[in-house]
């Protein structure tokens, strides 16, 4: 098989990460919303980035990713996304539009903005990642029994990250082992 330089750049993309400690304390952390107090450029986004789209890769879903505006949202997400989730190899091309990864198992990755906190609503989310969330949440009126009845397709068993909403500012861990994507294992 030949690979063409776009997907080799993309491959290239899932580099190793040098691990944090308080963020590997977490890699084995079953609770339903993660929260770690860490500093700037510690890579807790970079982490959740590769969190997600390994999730959805595994188990097929709809996945979200929001930031407080969608500048910030599509700025600190979109180019990455697409990168990690090898889109050079998906039969559909990603949704410029609509910010959306789609994946060929079928899972679907959105960048959605918060400024209208609705957007999040109503969607039965596998997972979701929402970063900036101290800047978010003042508008979200009731955030914690909105994100508590918020429904998920996948079951606990199907998968860890059905339950959480990731909280990037301080953000979950992943293994420190590099990852290689299903398809090219």
């Amino acid at each position: 098989m030949t690979i063409s330089p776009r997907l080799s750049r993309q491959i290239d993309r899932w580099y190793p990460l040098k691990p944090i400690p308080v963020q590997i304390e977490l890699v084995n952390d079953l609770t339903r919303f993660i929260v770690v107090a860490a500093g700037r450029r510690s890579g807790k986004t970079e982490r959740a980035k590769r969190k997600i789209v390994r999730e959805a890769m595994s188990v097929p879903g709809q996945y979200f990713i929001a930031a407080p505006t969608y500048g910030q949202v599509k700025k600190i997400y979109w180019d990455d996304i697409k990168q990690l989730g090898l889109s050079a190899m998906c039969a559909r091309k990603p949704s410029e539009a609509e910010l959306i990864l789609y994946l060929d198992n079928g899972s679907q990755i959105q960048l959605i903005s918060l400024d209208v906190p609705e957007r999040i609503e109503g969607i039965p989310w596998t997972g979701g990642i929402i970063d900036e969330f101290a800047a978010v949440k003042e508008k979200l009126a009731g955030y914690d029994e909105k994100f508590a009845a918020m429904e998920t397709k996948a079951t606990a068993a199907e998968s860890k990250f059905a339950e959480i909403v990731a909280i990037v500012e301080e953000i979950a861990a992943e293994p420190a082992a590099p990852f290689r994507p299903p398809a090219l294992a």
